[in-house]
């Protein structure tokens, strides 16, 4: 992944989750609109966290199956009061702080972040731990995106990392529930 990818990712992940939940957020008419975009935010993470859950459970976590997963979105956009209440709120939201204070923060937070990549961008960087816990989640991660969540890997001299899959799937993982 390249440092502009990340960054697109890192802005887009909460406003993609907030779009998921908007729809039941914009429900809570008494609540001001601070409050409905941080219940957005909650709540477009519990609907992905639970259509990932169920889905995953019948299709592999790719293409049709992955849009699936955000679509609750369409509903923020498709059903009319909850688009106009969404761009109210957002309006309300930017009105309201202090925006240069906000914009400065988000510009130094974000140089601090990609500084290592500013000042010498052929870097190579790697993320890891002490232990090996990572090994297993990435390696169910790739499994699960071809695979369904109760699909057990077959043994194979050629792929010995996905012996270590069912610690996380099935209907009673060897490492409990994900």
């Amino acid at each position: 992944m390249t440092p502009l990818l990340g960054l697109l990712i890192l802005v887009a992940l909460p406003f993609g989750l907030m779009l998921n939940g908007y729809w039941l957020a914009a429900l809570l008419a008494d609540r001001s609109a601070v409050a409905r975009l941080a219940m957005a935010l909650a709540c477009g993470l519990s609907l992905v966290l639970a259509l990932v859950a169920g889905i995953n459970f019948f299709y592999p976590l790719s293409g049709l199956a992955a849009l699936a997963c955000v679509s609750p979105a369409l509903l923020t956009i498709l059903l009319p009061g909850s688009r106009l209440s969404l761009s109210r709120d957002l309006t309300a939201a930017w009105a309201a702080g202090p925006r240069s204070l906000v914009l400065a923060l988000a510009v130094v937070f974000f140089a601090a972040l990609l500084w290592p990549v500013i000042r010498k961008p052929s870097a190579f960087y790697y993320d890891g731990t002490s232990n090996h816990d990572s090994f297993f989640w990435i390696t169910s991660a790739e499994h699960l995106k071809q695979h369904t969540y109760l699909e057990y890997p077959e043994r194979s001299a050629t792929k010995p990392w996905l012996q270590d899959v069912p610690a996380i799937i099935g209907l009673q993982p060897q490492w409990g529930r994900m």
